[in-house]
């Protein structure tokens, strides 16, 4: 949640900040990362951690702050943890020719930072090498950081922790991954005006996944604004289909967990926080302009799904066989994004 100030505290961060600048010998300079996930996350059907309650499972956080760095010591900014990396940063610079910068971003492990190295390599295999991830930069002087950093230390000269103040910040989003090794990686950025209303990258062939957005854009399966959309093409449903809740992300199918007939199963519509709800009965939460369906395993009273305990999550696949799963009885073709005599073509 993002912190309200008064217009009167904002104008004493704004004079604080700049008397800092204004300075022959201002105080060291911090660098922080912060790199969101969230748009991949929901790309890839992982609503759970999409948990409001969750956020460092999908923003984040590192620092590359030497001070800290050799203490292996996390920073707190505004609340917010930073864990220790070796981040380098390059390419930031402008120039007269219009043309704007592409930094790359890497990242090293040593002793001092297995723990965020291991965070960004257990996400790489997960999100498809975080192409599309938000990173921002932010700058803000060392005596502007939290007084939690400093307890039982020296603090620094003029120490003032209740500014709020930073640099304007630097965001920009992962365009490729250049470099893998077991000792560091390294991602290609491009500028926010580089791929304004852009996905990146655009749609790559694959045979054995598709790429589209369950129940969004492209997968059809129930997704609201169909006519004559660019993924979608003339491409209706009948008026009598039912996109019901049909697996999990493994491909168990949800009428085999409950024991029950999957006609059986009851549409509740949206979740609603005072409404009891009985096993078999199932809502959808709407994030992003796409319904994600629950399925109740327990009976329940005002706990909202995601909640694993008493809710089944409805998830695809993302293979043919999630595909057939869902469409064998529409009497339509399988809209699957994926391309399945792809394959790979061998030198002559």
């Amino acid at each position: 949640m993002v912190e309200k100030r008064s217009i009167s505290d904002s104008q004493t961060d704004s004079k604080a900040f700049m008397k800092e600048v204004m300075k022959l010998s201002p105080s060291s300079v911090v660098n922080l990362y912060e790199i969101d996930l969230s748009n991949l996350l929901l790309d890839n059907q992982h609503i759970f951690s999409l948990d409001e309650t969750k956020e460092s499972d999908r923003i984040l956080r590192f620092h590359n702050s030497n001070v800290f760095l050799q203490q292996r010591k996390n920073i707190i900014w505004n609340g917010k943890k930073f864990f220790p990396a070796a981040i380098r940063m390059s390419g930031f610079e402008s120039t007269l020719q219009g043309t704007i910068p592409k930094p790359v971003m890497g990242i090293s492990s040593s002793e001092q930072t297995l723990e965020a190295f291991a965070i960004l390599k257990d996400q790489l295999s997960k999100l498809d090498d975080l192409v599309g991830a938000k990173v921002t930069r932010y700058k803000t002087f060392i005596k502007f950081l939290d007084f939690v950093n400093f307890e039982g230390v020296q603090p620094p000269q003029d120490f003032s922790p209740g500014i709020k103040a930073e640099f304007p910040r630097e965001i920009y989003y992962i365009e490729r991954k250049s470099n893998e090794n077991k000792f560091t990686l390294e991602f290609e950025l491009a500028a926010n005006l580089d791929v304004e209303g852009v996905r990146i990258p655009r749609r790559i062939v694959l045979k054995e996944r598709c790429p589209w957005s369950y129940r969004g854009a492209g997968c059809c399966y129930e997704f609201p604004n169909l006519l004559n959309s660019e993924e979608h093409g003339d491409r209706t449903l009948p008026t009598n289909f039912k996109a019901t809740p049909k697996a999990i992300s493994i491909g168990h199918e949800i009428k085999n967990i409950l024991k029950t007939p999957e006609n059986s199963l009851v549409n509740k519509g949206n979740w609603g926080e005072n409404v009891k709800y009985n096993v078999g009965d199932y809502v959808y939460v709407t994030k992003d302009n796409i319904n994600y369906y629950f399925v109740a395993k327990k009976e329940s009273l005002a706990i909202k799904p995601p909640n694993m305990d008493y809710w089944l999550a409805d998830e695809c696949t993302k293979d043919l066989r999630g595909c057939r799963l869902r469409w064998q009885d529409s009497g339509l073709a399988l809209p699957y994004g994926g391309f399945p005599s792809a394959m790979k073509q061998r030198k002559v």
